[in-house]
């Protein structure tokens, strides 16, 4: 059971509604909609199903992960077409004009992953990966905000997610080709763990510099704790469990620890 909630995209999808919503709490001082957090986590669900699913198509799969889901493959569809009709509704729910700037990207990003047309470009999967979750991270829960304090959050969960995405690719080194230029593959796997954690640090400068918590400092230093225990022969529940479930923590952190009376 516990198998089928990481692995079938429900574990990263609830973290990306409750950080989004995390973000939304605090720009605004008040709980987003029902629609709009049903719409980041059908956004990133039908995403992740899309991308595991393509795999088992074109036969790519690989790991944990790329097993599980081709035994579910049914599953794996018949869940990720549900959700991905709620999250049309959502989107008619909350749709301005507006939305369309993080969406649409966003998407789009998604679409050329998992077809394959920017995974294997060399240096650039991360960058897209991570401008994609900001988008929906913070720009979209964030619309009505000042442009200052959406570049800001945009900036804090941009190096969030690079950070967070790096230990992946240790995790891909048996399998990823040469040519793919991965940082792991560039620089090696120490000095990967530090460029992540120079990322945490950075994120969590700009989180705290706006709103000082104990709690989110603590956060930020069990992020540091779990990337230094990133090796690649490391199970799969400690990265698609363990990391992906810092975007979830995140956000019950700064939901509880932080002083939303500004």
């Amino acid at each position: 059971m516990l198998k089928a909630f990481i692995f079938s995209s429900f574990w990263i999808a609830l973290g990306a509604a409750t950080l989004s919503s995390a973000n939304f709490i605090t720009a605004h001082n008040s709980a987003p909609s029902f629609a709009l957090t049903f719409l980041v986590f059908g956004i990133t669900f039908v995403s992740y199903s899309l991308q595991r699913a393509s795999s088992v198509f074109m036969n790519k799969q690989r790991g944990p992960i790329g097993e599980w889901t081709k035994d579910n493959f049914k599953f794996v569809i018949f869940s990720g077409s549900i959700i991905a009709l709620g999250t049309c509704f959502a989107f008619l729910k909350v749709y301005n004009p507006s939305i369309w700037i993080p969406v649409l990207p966003a998407v789009l990003i998604s679409g050329l992953y998992t077809l394959g047309s920017v995974r294997d470009i060399p240096g650039i999967k991360i960058i897209l990966i991570s401008v994609s979750w900001a988008l929906v991270l913070a720009y979209l829960p964030l619309l009505e905000a000042n442009p200052s304090t959406i570049a800001k959050k945009f900036a804090e969960e941009f190096f969030f997610i690079v950070a967070i995405t790096i230990p992946f690719d240790i995790r891909d080194l048996p399998f990823d080709e040469k040519s793919k230029k991965t940082i792991p593959q560039l620089i090696g796997v120490y000095q990967s763990k530090l460029i992540s954690i120079l990322l945490i640090v950075i994120s969590s400068f700009i989180h705290l510099y706006e709103d000082f918590t104990i709690g989110f400092l603590i956060f930020s230093i069990l992020c540091i704790l779990v990337i230094l225990g990133v090796k690649p022969k490391r199970k799969e529940f400690y990265y698609t469990g363990l990391l992906d479930g810092f975007i979830f923590l995140k956000g019950i952190f700064i939901i509880f620890l932080t002083d939303f009376n500004q």
